[in-house]
């Protein structure tokens, strides 16, 4: 199970989506700022600069945070009594109650 999005191997999706990312702030970068006239240019560059920082820094944060909720992951595991499993042990491993396959 994984604890946070920077374990390995990566996520194709997640990686892409920072490409993406990435590929829009240097296209606005370099073709919006630009064209733009006199001194809005270097508003709307800080003013942009800023506002993909704070992206960047919220989404590097919650992609190094644990997500899983404690509760469930004890759940999980063995109650202890004479080895029976708690109701909500067929969630774990993310395999539903009575799912076959």
């Amino acid at each position: 199970m994984r604890r946070n999005g920077f374990e390995w191997p990566p996520d194709p999706l997640q990686m892409s989506s920072w490409l993406v990312f990435l590929s829009y702030c240097s296209a606005t970068g370099l073709l919006v700022v630009p064209v733009l006239p006199g001194a809005s240019a270097w508003v709307f560059a800080a003013v942009y600069g800023l506002l993909s920082l704070a992206l960047a820094v919220a989404t590097v944060r919650t992609t190094a945070s644990d997500a899983s909720d404690p509760l469930l992951l004890a759940a999980c595991r063995p109650s202890g009594h004479d080895g029976e499993k708690s109701p909500t042990a067929g969630w774990c491993g993310g395999r539903r109650p009575g799912a076959t396959g």
